[in-house]
């Protein structure tokens, strides 16, 4: 039955204990034995069940599938982070000759995506509901359509906003500046002005990571609730805090260290 089922492109998973369920257990896509087993049996599983639980292969089931989407959801955000950095310092050096982002401002960026990021999106717990969802077959992709909508969509987007405000936000808030102090009369005003305008692209580009770290919890389809769930995952919250707080004490407190300036409210 176990070759029956793989020959028809099924995902298989056995349950044995006896010398007679060795074959099974090592032909099929994951062999459970009973942890009350033969020393043959075990040796030929991939997971053992050692208070000879039933109920804890559906366990095993339901969370090798939920790390399979913690890891979709920080590549989500991983690369919709890369991309939109990637792009936004290469439009600053191409038309105004400086990266809009000092070299701790991307330090601080690096260490939302990887570690911070990971911590976060990886400590999702799991649904009970993923069981229905069905098994990962080994040709489906790592990142799917959904995905990609997600992260092309919101890379636009906040390629969009930091580069409106790269070019208008002075205009806005009439925060005069030239990029060459040598050709502003007021060099301590304009370096101050430059200063604040560059903080507040920077501020604007990581809180548009940070909202959309929240919806990266969600990579299926037709998941639209980002705040599902959420108050469950204490570390996600924690974690966040965190990235808000260090946000916050880099624009208001680090000055020269990292090229920013105090904003008002």
């Amino acid at each position: 039955m176990v070759v029956g089922l793989k020959d028809l492109g099924r995902s298989v998973a056995t349950i044995g204990e006896g010398l007679n369920d060795v074959d099974a257990l090592s032909t099929a896509d994951v062999g459970f034995a009973m942890g009350s087993g033969v020393s043959i049996a075990k040796d030929n599983s991939d997971m053992i069940l050692v208070e000879d639980n039933f109920e804890a292969t559906m366990m095993a089931v339901m969370w090798g599938r939920n790390i399979f989407l913690n890891v979709r959801r920080f590549i989500q955000f991983q690369v919709t982070v890369n991309l939109s950095t990637l792009l936004f310092v290469l439009l600053g050096c191409a038309t105004k000759g400086t990266s809009p982002i000092s070299i701790v401002q991307l330090l601080w960026i690096n260490l939302i995506m990887d570690t911070l990021a990971a911590i976060a999106l990886g400590s999702e717990r799991s649904n009970p509901s993923i069981i229905k969802n069905g098994p990962v077959q080994d040709k489906d992709p790592l990142i799917t359509p959904s995905m990609l909508k997600q992260i092309y969509g919101m890379t636009i987007y906040i390629f969009i906003v930091s580069t409106l405000l790269y070019f208008f936000v002075d205009n806005t808030w009439n925060l005069d500046y030239k990029n060459s102090d040598n050709a502003f009369s007021n060099k301590a005003n304009n370096s101050e002005n430059k200063e604040i305008v560059y903080t507040m692209i920077f501020n604007t580009f990581v809180w548009m990571h940070i909202f959309n770290e929240f919806n990266c919890r969600k990579v299926g389809a037709h998941q639209y609730n980002v705040f599902a769930d959420l108050l469950q995952n204490w570390i996600f919250l924690v974690v966040m805090v965190v990235i808000i707080a260090v946000q916050v004490l880099l624009v208001e407190f680090a000055g020269k260290f990292a090229q920013t300036h105090p904003l008002t409210g």
